[in-house]
Formats: structure tokens, C-alpha cells, sequence
């Protein structure tokens, strides 16, 4: 009898205990289940039931809801998607915590009501399924912020959807919804509402009410009136294409549609050209251009110049596509536009090439049929003339005869006549010959002109092929890096995080080298790069370059020696000469072992001067160096670190040493490293009289 107080006081410390447990377990912050371990192996998770959280079965070939989830009492988040799961058990309502619920990509045709008693449930998606109908059970999940129902069935959503009002996301796309409830307006958190492709035929006059809208999508259905308050947001995203309006949109409507960061305003010029809807189109062009220019957002002016370049291709002008095509690429290289990323650029550019071609044959076959019209004159003239000429002389012949019958005594006068007529015809072959020879002068120039435009092509081809590929690798490492930091920032060591950063730095730096080499190539090819020779230290373009390349210095270790005196003083163009040192300097870097050495040097001729670039890295063949300074065609190589490269490097350095009268000598052997020589003629300076307008600073050498 006296164990009874101490058994009941024991069981009572042993139930708080338990209590507090289950109270522990229970509560988790939203901070602590972003941080939760996710568990994708069911058994696995089985085997400690009370620390699973979140759960990730998707693309696991399931064919049924797998009920031993319903043994996890703590499971926030799980995710079926991706699998054939064709219906949900009633035995769902016991997972009574579960926050997140994916379901997407499976065959359900129907949510059970019991998924509705789970109370705690905020996201719930299961798009691309069969449903064909949201029961009105829905309204007891008053704590959901999102439901996304796209690519379903769904042919109405029930009115009891307005008591959700914490939902902030409602998607519901590519249904079968003729309309939609009044109750939806009573939702005041409503900031993104996607109903695009389905068959609405009108929205509602007080649309307004959503004030928190920010996403609105509405395309591809049957709308016809536009709401009075439909265009008083101030949306980030507005899709409305394709909808058959009873009236064009107003000036103000249009430069609504175009404050959206997202927008199909594109999409609808082109559907209005399509249709034949042109001078609607040229409307909206004309206040598309004028709002981006007051708004100065000039990318999105390079972006409507190209759509208006398509809308003209479409209507088969291809006159004003090639001049829209070329503003919107003499405004993308004023405002070094690179279309927010390399998917975007390459899309550009190739939509541009697209538009030149077309013109470019139009413009060759008017040049053919001009040819041939010419030569068709060419030919009338020719046989009008003869005409006249077998007229005149036949006339000539029978008047001669009439004359001789009559008059025999003028025939010493007949002959002096056809002498002179002799000599016209004489002349007039001479011009025949002349006017030849200016068609074949003609036809040589033309000759010339088109193999210019070849050359042209296959530079700008080469131009587009390089951009394409090797420009896209440090861009898409930068890419890929900067999403690595957003991720992981907040939990990864700081030694990574620099490290990180000086891999962007360093694939930025390619990029830019990379862009330097591409510029100053298309311009030799051009001919449109200007010589400015000056009198100009060496040391401090060395000192410049070596400052650009400091990032892939201290990342291999390289010790750089230069002997070239500050006082040395050359006679040359300082951009292309400091261009040839970034190249040589950054080749040597790229063939040079961790921890090498580079060397720079110069040497006085009695009638030049050598700066000389000499590295201790892979080296070549004597004779495969010598032949690389001659190759015409672009070759690249990776460094001893895996670097990439163009293959521009050496025909620029090539080209710019030969405009300043030079020449560029190379010496190698394999494991010996390589050295190359910069020749250039010495021209006579006195230092002491030069002023500094005749000297390139250092300081003028950077700013350039």
C-alpha cells in the first residue's frame, strides 16, 4: 500500500515527459523544415519514422499511392511526382501535419474529400493529371497559399473557393473552364492568377478588387470585352494574346501591356500581321517604340526593332525587315546588349542572320535581273543601230545605183561619200569596242565585290560560330557558379565561397579576353581598324596587361621577370601593341607549368628593338611553331590546365606587329618552353626634347 503514491507519481512524470516529447516533435518552424534532410527511399525513412519531415518519391515508376507513408506522424512535404498513381486513399487524412503536397504528372481523375480534412495543408499541386472536378471541401485548407491545378480537366471551380484567404498563387491553365466565380474577388491576397487556354468568355467588370495582383495570365481563350479596370495594375507579369477583343487597345492599354517585365506584346504584332491586321500592328509598333524610348529601356527598343523586322519578313517587305533588323543591331552594339544571357544571344543572332540572308537575296537576284535588263538594252541598242546602219547603207547602194544610171560623171564624188561613211562605221565599232571594255571593267568589279561579300560572310559565320560556342563555356560556368552561391551560400565555408568567387572572376576575365580578340579580329578583317602610331613605353602596357591578367597568374602560381626598362621607348600603335602583349603574356600563362617562370625582355638592334616573351612551359617543334605564325584558318589548343581558347590570338598579334612595319619571330622545343619576338623598326627619339602630347602615358595606356 505504500508503493501506490510513488507507482502514481511515476507514471505522472513519465506522461510529461511523453507530452513534451510529442510537443517537441510537433511544432517546426518554417526555417527548421526548409533545413530539414530530404528522404527518397521509403524503407529508409520507415526505419526512423519520428525524424522524417520531408519526402521525395517522384519518378519512382509507382503505380499506387504507397500507404506506408501514412506511418510517418512528423511528415511536412511529400512529393509523388512523375509516376502512374491513379487514385488517393482515404488514409491520406492521416498524414494531419503535411504542409506540402505535390502530385503533379500522374493519372488521378479525382481528390479525395478526406485530403481535405488536413487542415495544415498550404501548397497543393497536382497539374497535369485527369481531374475534371475541385470539390467544395476545399474551403476547410484555410491555411493554403497555392493551388496548382494546370493541364487538367476542370470544367468550373466551386464558389466555396473564396473563403481562402491566405491564397496568394491560383493556377489553373490549359482547362476546360467556361467561367469563373464572383467569390474569387473576395480573396484580397491574390497575387498570381494564371487561367490562360481555356474557354472563358469574360472576366469581371470589377477585376480591380485584387489589388495585391501582380500575375496575370489570360491568353488563349474567348474574351472579347475588356474591363474597365483590367489595366490598372501594375502587373510584372500580363499574357492576353489570342483572344478575339471587340476593339483595339488604346494608347495607354498598350504601354500597360508593355510596363509588364513579361509581356506577349511580341506574340500579338505577329498574330496581327498573320491576320492581315497590318496597320493595327504598325499602331502598336509605333507606341511600343515611343514608350521604350521614354522609358529608356533600350534593350526591349532592340527587341521590338527585331519583331517588327519578323512582322515585315511575314509580310513579304523585305526591304524594311533588313532596315529594322539593322537598327536593332546598330542599338544592341551601342548598348553592348548581350539579351540578358548566351541562350538569348544566340537567339538574336541567329533570328538576325536569318533576316540578312533573305535580304541579301533579294538584293542578289535585283542585281541579276538588273544585269539582265541591261544587257537586254544592250542588245536592243545593238540591233536598232545595225538596223539603221543596213537602212542607211541599202538606201546608200540604191541611190548610188540610180545616180551612176543618171549621173556617171559624179562617181569620183559617190566614192569620196562612201570613204566618209566608212570612217563613221569605223567609229562607231570603236565605241562598240570601248563601251566592251567598260562591261568587262564592269564584270571585274562586280567579281571583286563578290568575293569581298564572301569573305565577309565567312568571317561574320565565323564570328557568330565562335559566340556560339566558346564564348557560351565561361558564361555558362559563371552561370552555373552563381546559382551554386545562391543555393549553398548560407551554409558553405568561406574559403569556398572565394573560392567560387575567383572561378567567376576568372571565367568572366575568359569571357572578356575572349570578346577583345573576337572585336579587334572582325575589325582587321573589315579593314575598320584605324592606325594611331605614337611614341610609347613598353613597361607600362606590359604593366597594364599583367595587372588584366593578375586572376590567372595567382591561380597557377606564375612569377612573371620583366627587364624592360621604364625609360624604353617605342615608336608603334599602343592598342594594337598592348593587345599583342595581353595575347602573348596570356598564351604564356596558358602553356606554362603550376609555378613557372615568364620572362620579358628586350634587346637594342642597330635597326629595330626586340621585346621578347619567353615562358618555361610544354613548347612545340621549331617547325610547327614557324608554321603557325602562317596558317590562314583559326586553330586552337587547351593549356596545361585544360584553358580553352579561340584561336584569334596569334593572327591578331600576326596582323597588328605587320601594320606597325614589324615582325613576329617565335623560337620552341618541346619541354623547353617558347619565346617569342616583337621586332619592331627603331625610329630616332630624343627623349629630352619629346613633350608629354608626344608620349602615351601609362595612365592614357589604361584608360584606352
Amino acid at each position: 500500500m505504500r508503493l501506490a503514491p510513488l507507482i502514481l507519481l511515476l507514471l505522472c512524470l513519465g506522461c510529461t515527459a511523453s507530452g513534451l516529447w510529442a510537443e517537441e516533435n510537433t511544432s517546426l518552424s518554417k526555417e527548421d523544415l526548409k533545413n530539414a534532410i530530404w528522404h527518397f527511399d521509403l524503407q529508409e525513412a520507415l526505419a526512423e519514422p519520428e525524424h522524417v519531415y520531408k519526402l521525395d518519391l517522384s519518378r519512382q515508376e509507382l503505380d499506387h499511392f504507397p500507404l506506408e507513408v501514412t506511418r510517418l506522424p512528423h511528415l511536412r512535404v511529400l512529393l509523388l511526382n512523375h509516376n502512374h498513381i491513379p487514385e488517393i486513399p482515404p488514409e491520406i487524412a492521416r498524414l494531419d501535419k503535411l504542409v506540402e503536397l505535390e502530385l503533379n504528372d500522374n493519372v488521378l481523375e479525382a481528390l479525395p474529400s478526406e485530403l481535405f480534412t488536413i487542415t495544415t495543408l498550404s501548397e497543393l499541386e497536382a497539374s497535369r493529371n485527369r481531374i475534371r472536378a475541385l470539390p467544395s471541401a476545399i474551403s476547410q485548407l484555410h491555411q493554403l497559399t497555392e493551388i496548382e491545378l494546370n493541364e487538367n480537366r476542370l470544367t468550373r471551380i466551386p464558389d466555396s473557393i473564396g473563403q481562402l484567404q491566405e491564397l496568394e498563387e491560383l493556377k489553373v491553365e490549359r482547362n476546360q473552364l467556361t467561367e469563373l466565380p464572383n467569390s474569387i474577388l473576395q480573396i484580397t491576397q491574390l497575387g498570381e492568377l494564371i487561367i490562360g487556354s481555356n474557354q472563358l468568355t469574360e472576366l469581371w467588370p470589377d477585376i480591380g478588387r485584387l489589388e495585391n495582383l501582380r500575375d496575370l495570365d489570360i491568353s488563349n481563350n474567348n474574351l472579347r470585352s475588356v474591363p474597365p479596370t483590367l489595366f490598372d495594375f501594375h502587373l510584372n507579369l500580363f499574357y492576353l494574346k489570342n483572344n478575339p477583343w471587340e476593339r483595339p487597345f488604346r494608347q495607354e492599354e498598350i504601354e500597360a501591356i508593355l510596363h509588364a517585365e513579361e509581356n506577349d506584346f511580341a506574340d500579338m504584332l505577329l498574330g496581327l500581321a498573320e491576320a492581315g491586321r497590318a496597320e493595327q500592328a504598325h499602331r502598336y509598333l509605333d507606341t511600343a517604340e515611343a514608350y521604350y524610348r521614354a522609358e529608356e529601356r533600350w534593350s526591349d527598343l532592340a527587341y521590338i526593332y527585331l519583331i517588327a523586322a519578323f512582322m515585315h519578313r511575314d509580310l513579304g517587305s523585305l526591304d524594311e525587315a533588313f532596315v529594322y533588323t539593322r537598327r536593332a543591331e546598330e542599338l544592341a552594339e551601342e548598348i553592348n546588349f548581350d539579351l540578358e544571357s548566351a541562350d538569348d544571344w544566340d537567339a538574336f543572332y541567329a533570328n538576325t542572320t536569318e533576316i540578312i540572308r533573305d535580304a541579301e537575296n533579294l538584293q542578289e537576284l535585283l542585281e541579276s535581273e538588273r544585269e539582265k535588263a541591261q544587257l537586254r538594252a544592250n542588245v536592243r541598242r545593238g540591233l536598232i543601230l545595225g538596223i539603221i546602219l543596213l537602212l542607211g547603207f541599202s538606201g546608200f547602194v540604191y541611190w548610188s545605183r540610180r545616180r551612176l544610171q543618171r549621173y556617171n560623171r559624179t562617181l569620183a564624188a559617190q566614192r569620196g561619200q562612201i570613204a566618209k561613211q566608212a570612217e563613221q562605221l569605223e567609229r562607231v565599232n570603236a565605241n562598240l569596242t570601248e563601251r566592251q571594255a567598260e562591261t568587262l571593267a564592269q564584270k571585274a568589279q562586280i567579281e571583286q565585290q563578290a568575293r569581298d561579300l564572301k569573305r565577309l560572310n565567312h568571317t561574320k559565320d565565323r564570328i557568330f560560330s565562335i559566340v556560339g560556342h566558346d564564348l557560351r563555356n565561361p558564361l555558362y560556368a559563371m552561370e552555373s557558379l552563381a546559382e551554386i552561391m545562391e543555393r549553398e551560400d548560407a551554409t558553405s565555408a568561406p574559403e569556398e565561397r572565394r573560392h567560387r568567387a575567383q572561378l567567376i572572376q576568372r571565367s568572366a576575365q575568359e569571357a572578356s579576353l575572349l570578346l577583345n580578340n573576337l572585336l579587334d579580329w572582325a575589325r582587321t578583317q573589315t579593314n575598320d581598324i584605324p592606325y594611331r602610331p605614337d611614341f610609347v613605353h613598353p613597361a607600362a602596357l606590359v604593366q597594364a596587361t599583367l595587372d588584366l591578367l593578375q586572376p590567372a597568374l595567382q591561380h597557377k602560381h606564375i612569377r612573371v621577370v620583366s627587364e624592360i626598362r621604364p625609360e624604353t621607348v617605342v615608336f608603334a600603335d599602343p592598342h594594337m601593341l598592348q593587345t599583342v602583349f595581353r595575347n602573348l603574356i596570356g598564351n604564356a600563362i596558358k602553356f606554362s607549368h603550376q609555378d613557372g617562370v615568364i620572362h620579358l625582355k628586350e634587346q637594342n638592334g642597330e635597326t629595330y628593338h626586340d621585346l621578347e616573351i619567353i615562358d618555361e612551359g610544354v613548347g612545340m617543334e621549331q617547325r610547327d611553331a614557324e608554321n603557325l605564325l602562317r596558317r590562314e584558318r583559326i586553330t586552337s589548343a587547351s593549356g596545361t590546365r585544360g584553358e580553352r581558347g579561340s584561336g584569334l590570338g596569334l593572327l591578331i598579334c600576326r596582323e597588328f606587329v605587320a601594320r606597325n612595319e614589324g615582325q613576329l619571330l617565335v623560337r620552341s622545343a618541346p619541354d623547353s618552353g617558347t619565346r617569342f619576338c616583337i621586332r619592331l623598326p627603331k625610329i630616332g627619339l630624343n627623349l629630352a626634347e619629346a613633350t608629354p602630347s608626344a608620349m602615351t602615358t601609362q595612365t592614357q595606356i589604361e584608360k584606352d
